[in-house]
């Protein structure tokens, strides 16, 4: 998630794919705000709820990765295309100089 909040431009994605580590952030922090106000211990805390916080962040946390991977793969692969059709291709359709009279 750290390295796509750096990279995302890269990947042409615009400022809207921000939005998905904003909310695991946000989400993080109002779980981390209910442990805090809470009347017990931290340890009894983490104990109850662990497999519901990942449950509810993991999918979350995921989806921004899954997003930047896809758009950078499609990026590369428009940038290929791009390549190949502007030289790589004609390259091979070069006129051959034809040998003269001897």
């Amino acid at each position: 998630m750290a390295a796509g909040v750096v990279l995302f431009r890269r990947a042409g994605l615009d400022w809207r794919w921000c939005l998905l580590p904003g909310l695991v952030g946000w989400q993080m922090l109002g779980l981390l705000g209910a442990y805090v106000a809470g009347r017990n211990e931290i340890q009894w805390w983490i104990g109850t709820s662990l497999d519901r916080i990942l449950a509810g962040v993991a999918p979350l946390a995921l989806l921004g990765p899954a997003v930047l991977a896809g758009a950078w793969a499609a990026a590369r692969e428009s940038q290929e295309a791009a390549r190949l059709t502007a030289g790589g291709s004609s390259r091979n359709l070069r006129r051959q100089k034809k040998p003269g009279p001897a």
